[in-house]
């Protein structure tokens, strides 16, 4: 049997995945980590060594499960149990931070019970440090961009002045708000010197780096050994030409197949095997003087968009390896 952990909204890869699986006939069940902990939906009881957990009034049945893919979890806000209470709002972080680490040590006691088993992503295993994962694939042979953290105006200006063109994004993953209307998330910016100009001489640590000349942008999709990469034409585009996310939607980007060179591919191979990551989705850029510049990892990141526009049928090849680790 294969258990698939996800979230219930916003997860589209996850449902065509699941069809897939579900047209090969195979069985699974679905934890959605937003759900999880919603009153009444997780049970947990322990007679003597014997634990039972279940979802759902569903009882999780650990002997029969061999795959595991973690897809997503979604920790819970718990800002709205306290909402319109009388309660002393001085505490309310207080209390939140203590419910999300009951919460914590009922997910670890999950995951516990399912660490022998075949993970395609393994939740220990995709709290990457960005700076520790440039690092590493300097090591294989992939070139990086020239990096600076710091929290100094003077630091920076001394970087800048090094490289004429920076950029500044997020050292760990980027963030994202949620209102009634938008979402608000950020991406990768140009740093000018007036920008840093304008800073306070000192500010928190942030993450710099040279801005690379792009021919183009690469996104790679890596599962098991295999490399799906596609080309992103995004340069020509003022929205876009820094980071293709601030999408552009009345003009989107071109998105192609795309054929990595062997040797770089062969390099992405270590780097992942290194980092004993089974699959992840790869940034990377193509510069102007035709070079293959590595930018970062994400172990969870979509492939829906890599998958369409290439007719790669990611979400088959992801049912088909759970599968086989299922049969294996």
């Amino acid at each position: 049997m294969i258990l698939i952990i996800s979230k219930e909204h916003t997860e589209l890869s996850t449902e065509e995945v699941i069809d897939w699986i579900d047209f090969f006939g195979k069985d699974f069940i679905r934890i959605n980590g937003d759900e999880f902990f919603k009153k009444g939906n997780v049970e947990i009881t322990l007679n003597n060594s014997e634990l039972v957990i279940k979802y759902k009034d569903i009882e999780i049945p650990f002997g029969k499960i061999n795959s595991v893919w973690f897809r997503r979890w979604w920790d819970r806000d718990f800002h709205d149990l306290y909402d319109n209470k009388n309660i002393n709002y001085s505490i309310v972080d207080q209390l939140i931070f203590h419910q999300s680490g009951n919460i914590v040590s009922l997910r670890d006691l999950l995951f516990k019970y399912l660490d022998k088993k075949k993970w395609l992503s393994h939740p220990s295993k995709i709290a990457i440090n960005k700076i520790h994962v440039l690092v590493e694939a300097s090591k294989v042979g992939l070139n990086i961009p020239e990096t600076k953290i710091c929290s100094t105006k003077k630091e920076l200006i001394d970087f800048f002045n090094i490289h004429k063109k920076i950029i500044s994004k997020d050292l760990n993953d980027p963030i994202f708000f949620f209102d009634e209307q938008y979402c608000y998330t950020s991406i990768t910016n140009a740093i000018s010197r007036q920008k840093i100009l304008n800073l306070p001489d000192e500010f928190f640590p942030s993450f710099f780096q040279k801005l690379v000349e792009k021919k183009f942008e690469i996104r790679v999709f890596y599962l098991n050994k295999k490399c799906y990469s596609m080309a992103i034409f995004s340069q020509s585009d003022k929205q876009t030409k820094i980071d293709f996310r601030n999408y552009n939607e009345d003009k989107p980007n071109r998105f192609v197949p795309y054929k990595l060179p062997r040797d770089i591919e062969k390099k992405i191979i270590q780097l992942m095997q290194n980092l004993d990551l089974t699959t992840g989705s790869i940034d990377m850029i193509k510069n102007k003087t035709g070079d293959y510049i590595f930018l970062e990892i994400n172990p969870v990141g979509q492939f829906g968009m890599v998958s369409k526009p290439c007719n790669y049928y990611l979400e088959k090849e992801v049912a088909e390896y759970l599968i086989s680790q299922d049969n294996g």
